[in-house]
Order: C-alpha cells, then sequence, then structure tokens
C-alpha cells in the first residue's frame, strides 16, 4: 500500500509545522488505537469553564513569544506551559473526539481562526458523526461506538 506511486504523493512529513512531500521512501509503518469512546460533547465542558473563552463565546487572545496571532485557545490546546492546558485531562486528550476538534482549531499552515467557539464545536460534532458509528447496548441501553479509529503513520528512514 505504501509503496503506490498515488499513495506516496499525498503523503506529508510532518515533522516541520509544514507538511512536506516524503523525499525518501517508506521504510516502515506504525499503527496506533486511537481511544473513540465518548458520545457526547460533554468532553468540552472544560473549555467553557477555564478561562480560555469569554462569557459569549468568544476566545481570548493573549500574547506569545512563541506563537503568531495567538489566543488562549490555541496554547491551551497545544502549550503544555500555558496555565489552561491541564483543564482537559491527558485521557480526555487522547479520544478521537478531542483530535478532531484539535485539528480543527489549529488548522494548517493557511488557517485563519474564528473567534467563537460555536463554529469549532459544531463542525467537530458533525465530522465525529459522519466518521463514527454507534449502537445502543441492549442491556444497558448504554449508546457505545462501534468504530475502530487508528492512526497510521508511515516512516520514509
Amino acid at each position: 500500500f505504501f509503496r503506490d506511486p498515488e499513495v506516496i504523493s499525498s503523503l506529508r512529513n510532518m515533522e516541520s509545522r509544514i507538511p512536506v512531500p516524503f523525499d525518501k521512501p517508506v521504510v516502515s509503518v506504525s499503527v496506533e488505537h486511537v481511544p473513540c469512546t465518548k458520545t457526547s460533547m460533554e468532553l468540552f465542558d472544560p473549555i467553557y469553564s477555564c478561562g480560555v473563552l469569554r462569557p459569549s463565546g468568544d476566545v481570548v487572545k493573549c500574547f506569545s513569544d512563541v506563537y503568531t496571532d495567538c489566543d488562549e485557545l490555541q496554547l491551551m490546546l497545544q502549550d503544555e506551559g500555558s496555565k489552561h492546558y491541564h483543564s482537559v485531562e491527558r485521557k480526555e486528550r487522547k479520544e478521537f473526539l478531542f483530535r478532531i476538534f484539535k485539528h480543527l482549531r489549529l488548522g494548517g499552515e493557511l488557517c485563519e481562526y474564528e473567534d467563537h467557539i460555536d463554529p469549532y464545536i459544531s463542525t467537530t460534532k458533525q465530522i465525529y458523526k459522519d466518521l463514527i458509528s454507534v449502537r445502543k447496548d441492549a442491556d444497558t441501553k448504554q449508546i457505545c461506538v462501534v468504530s475502530t479509529v487508528l492512526k497510521v503513520s508511515a516512516y520514509d528512514g
């Protein structure tokens, strides 16, 4: 699969902040199981109460020596030194639902950030619903995720 020219042309090296095409053949692949147990948006409750948002849902802006055009939500998502980083527990950060949110919020090289949280939350929810299958357990009547999510990484030596 990772030797196919079409696949190789779509792979990107993510070590730098700017994705660049692989310049060597893929020599190894790793697969990581991504936790996918959440069935509600309650995972994001700490974001609403930790100080990265105003009561209106607007993201609190800040100054950073590291990041340009910075805000408290961005710092909370990617800077372990942020005073809000640990508002969302490590276990919760590993969840697929949180990873979708983080990818949407941090974006890519040309990302234009929203100043309000709602577009990120609603888009995260929609993407999650489109990608994940759930069922109701017959015994407990609880909704549970039946999809398997994997993070596949290819290495070019």
